[in-house]
């Protein structure tokens, strides 16, 4: 099927819009695509496909190499948002872990404003949170900001007063007089651990600073199709 290019990127930026709503409302997400694949091009996938299964040595990464070869050139169909209630409880149990002292740690695959509501409705999060965001572009961005707060960590703490940087515009200042919480976006915490070890560390010895922490993580499979 021929599909007009203006109608193309209409469709994408209605879609993009609509699943920037279904992120606000808390809903999860479902963008659905399609490509029609031959008779012979799916017999000749299939082959590198059981072929990358019965591998023994390099299996993760030829079935990766094969589903990135099925699902491209795809045609965007839509979007849906779906409401996924919280169990009777989940709230008040979370608070009072929060009350207790015990930190939360949350890994989701969900776009991080569907995971920031959501974490807002089960009382993760609250309003007297100040919520830190990373949502760095580089390896060394990432790897920067997470060195900066804990300067602000050290300088709550009395045991040190950072000099003035460019990142202190970027990145609202620590306040001892409110409770924090930690967003770190899936390619930040990839950046960090795999390729700057040492901040790997640094952003365990962060993290313990916060009352909860949501890591909002990508696949490998995604990565590798990047």
């Amino acid at each position: 099927m021929v599909v007009d290019a203006s109608s193309e990127i209409e469709m994408i930026e209605e879609t993009q819009r609509n699943i920037n709503n279904y992120a606000r409302e808390g809903l999860r997400i479902l963008v659905m695509a399609k490509r029609e694949v031959s008779p012979g091009d799916y017999q000749h996938w299939l082959s590198r496909y059981e072929s990358a299964e019965t591998d023994l040595q390099n299996r993760d990464n030829l079935l990766t190499e094969s589903y990135c070869a099925l699902e491209r050139d795809l045609e965007l169909v839509g979007a849906t948002g779906i409401e996924d209630r919280l169990q009777d409880g989940v709230p008040e149990a979370i608070e009072s872990f929060r009350k207790a002292g015990i930190v939360v740690w949350v890994l989701t695959g969900d776009k991080q404003e569907t995971a920031v509501n959501i974490a807002y409705s089960c009382r993760l999060f609250t309003p007297a949170m100040d919520i830190l965001k990373i949502n760095a572009k580089s390896k060394s961005a990432a790897g920067d900001t997470i060195t900066f707060y804990l300067d602000e960590v050290e300088r709550l703490k009395g045991n040190l007063t950072p000099p003035v940087t460019h990142l202190a515009s970027l990145n609202p200042p620590l306040r001892n007089d409110r409770e924090r919480a930690l967003v770190v976006d899936g390619k930040s915490l990839t950046s960090v651990h795999a390729f700057y070890f040492y901040v790997y560390f640094q952003l365990l010895h962060f993290v313990l600073s916060f009352s909860a922490t949501m890591f909002l993580l990508l696949s490998l499979f995604t990565l590798s199709c990047y």
